[in-house]
């Protein structure tokens, strides 16, 4: 934060010894600044996480937020090193890529992809109003092939998509991130993923096209559910609910999951669970404390769920 505040104040002072603001209104909170140019207000209101990106899922959020762009002040030229996708909610611009110029207006969506030169001119007549969001995903999972997609249409031609269906997560991003409790990563995740999800139906003349996304065979899919289990065991209690997390339906997957590894999905998931719990026990978490933690409906069912498990009562696990 510090970093960011020292940078921001830098950056605000080459501003104002080159002309380029004519005042500082004020700092809101640490991360928006207010300023005036030309008698016209530009509101800038950055999200940085270029140290250290913010996890979300299999996400990794970089930078998020939204901007105004009055006349004569454009985002100048850079090289981009993350996916980014630029929406505007309002106004007119012209984005470059690599000296090649697109008109984006209302509702429309713009993409800029890793080592590509970008950069935005607003309309003098419209400035523009709009979000961005800079991510990338970790290689070889549901979330990085939804990239690869957009990335295998969008970097060859046409750089502009006409979506509206994706405002609502768009606009919800920067309202997460300012709330930024225990519950901010999975809520990120789920916008950023139904936001890929609205644009990949947007490619195809069938929505179900979008879902070729799946992966192309079980091995793969069976690593990414061992790991996001290992990582999710607590919030994880049935094969429906990790099923429609990958998209898939419950007998479709636990049918894979069987053919790579010999094993039921749902034992599997059962198995994980009371590792966890035993783990907590064993840290000294109370019964009832592992019971709610783990989401079981009472104290009764968790009992009868880990004797089963361990052929031995938690009760007497966590008097050891």
């Amino acid at each position: 934060m510090l970093i960011y505040l020292a940078f921001l104040i830098y950056k605000t002072e080459k501003l104002l010894q080159n002309g380029k603001i004519d005042a500082i209104i004020g700092l809101r909170n640490q991360r928006e600044l207010f300023m005036y140019k030309n008698k016209q207000k530009i509101t800038v209101s950055n999200y940085y996480f270029f140290l250290t990106p913010k996890r979300c899922g299999a996400f990794y959020l970089v930078q998020a937020g939204e901007s105004f762009l009055a006349k004569n002040s454009p985002v100048p030229q850079h090289e981009q090193m993350y996916f980014e996708l630029t929406y505007a909610l309002d106004g007119s611009a012209l984005c470059y890529v690599n000296e090649k110029e697109y008109r984006i207006n209302a509702h429309d969506c713009f993409f800029s992809f890793p080592g590509e030169r970008h950069k935005i001119e607003p309309d003098e007549q419209k400035p523009l109003h709009f979000i961005f969001l800079a991510f990338f995903a970790k290689k070889n999972t549901k979330e990085s092939r939804y990239i690869d997609l957009l990335q295998s249409v969008y970097s060859k031609g046409a750089r502009v998509l006409h979506i509206e269906e994706i405002m609502p997560q768009l606009t919800s991003i920067p309202v997460e991130l300012k709330k930024d409790d225990e519950y901010t990563p999975r809520k990120l995740r789920a916008l950023i993923e139904n936001m890929l999800i609205e644009c990949a139906r947007k490619i195809g003349d069938k929505p179900q096209e979008s879902y070729s996304l799946r992966y192309s065979d079980g091995e793969m899919l069976t690593k990414d559910i061992i790991s996001y289990v290992g990582e999710n065991a607590a919030q994880i209690s049935s094969v429906d609910a990790l099923a429609d997390f990958f998209n898939y339906s419950a007998q479709n997957i636990s049918k894979i999951f069987r053919s790579q590894t010999g094993i039921s999905l749902g034992k599997y998931i059962n198995g994980k669970r009371m590792e966890l719990a035993d783990l907590m026990l064993g840290r000294g978490a109370k019964v009832t404390e592992v019971s709610e933690r783990l989401g079981f409906s009472s104290i009764h069912t968790f009992s009868r769920a880990y004797k089963n498990y361990f052929h031995v009562s938690p009760s007497a696990k966590s008097r050891k």
